[in-house]
């Protein structure tokens, strides 16, 4: 906490591409919501918010495979063809689009998208496979404006508070952007799907199963939040250079 909370305080408003202030303070926000302190998760969040230096873009799908920042990005990775791919399109990409097809989208998810939803049509050619990661030259987006409203609805929600905006207002922002129809009330369950929607294969859900302890249903199959097949082993070559390493459970 205190390298993001000294990064705030030291670093630039502007800063080009590189690491901000608001930078620190989306991440900061991203690892108290993770470890259970809303207030301040909220506060950082409601701080890059409030700061006017970012907005949505127009279209959902305008937020993805692109070359620069867009006004919605408060901290992306840069690539370029001379520093190499964004390796995510390896993973998530169909094969016409340079990936391998490992991650296939199953109709449960899809199916948890409104009719009008314009983040329900966003895959690569009308195939399983997410479009977010579909330019192997596209910059990696690593925190982003809507990530800040839905964690400040979160937090605001299970604090009772509305600092910045109601719980409410903050996920029509989101809502809104993709085409739904505003809510005219949330739930805790409601703003955790909204979250699950928004920022589905960003690599957040994983972090949201494990602090919200939820159980993981697939197929006829149940996972606890702590079942060893929601973690990786950890690699031989870490164990063989510290011996005082344990290998994670089911390994």
């Amino acid at each position: 906490m205190k390298d993001l909370t000294d990064a705030e305080k030291l670093l630039p408003v502007s800063n080009g591409f590189f690491a901000t202030k608001n930078a620190a303070a989306a991440i900061l926000s991203r690892v108290y919501l993770m470890s259970g302190d809303y207030a301040n998760a909220r506060d950082a969040a409601d701080r890059v918010i409030a700061s006017k230096v970012y907005s949505l873009v127009p279209g959902f799908q305008d937020e993805f495979n692109t070359a620069s920042n867009t006004s919605e990005d408060i901290f992306a990775m840069q690539v370029t063809a001379q520093d190499g791919v964004n390796s995510l399109v390896t993973f998530f990409a169909s094969s016409d689009k340079g990936g391998r097809g490992d991650i296939i989208i199953e109709d449960k998810h899809l199916a948890l998208y409104d009719a009008n939803d314009t983040r329900n049509f966003f895959y690569v050619d009308g195939d399983r496979f997410t479009g977010k990661w579909a330019d192997p030259f596209a910059n990696v987006k690593i925190a982003r404006l809507s990530e800040m409203y839905l964690t400040r609805a979160e937090a605001n929600f299970r604090l009772g508070t509305k600092v910045g905006a109601s719980p409410v207002d903050d996920i029509n922002v989101v809502r809104l952007r993709a085409g739904v129809l505003p809510a005219s009330s949330v739930t805790l369950q409601s703003i955790l799907k909204e979250r699950r929607l928004e920022l589905a294969f960003e690599g957040h859900w994983i972090h949201d199963i494990k602090r919200t302890k939820t159980t993981i249903i697939k197929g006829t199959d149940s996972y606890p939040f702590n079942a060893p097949n929601l973690i990786f082993p950890i690699p031989l070559r870490e164990i063989n250079t510290n011996n005082k390493l344990v290998q994670n459970e089911g390994y």
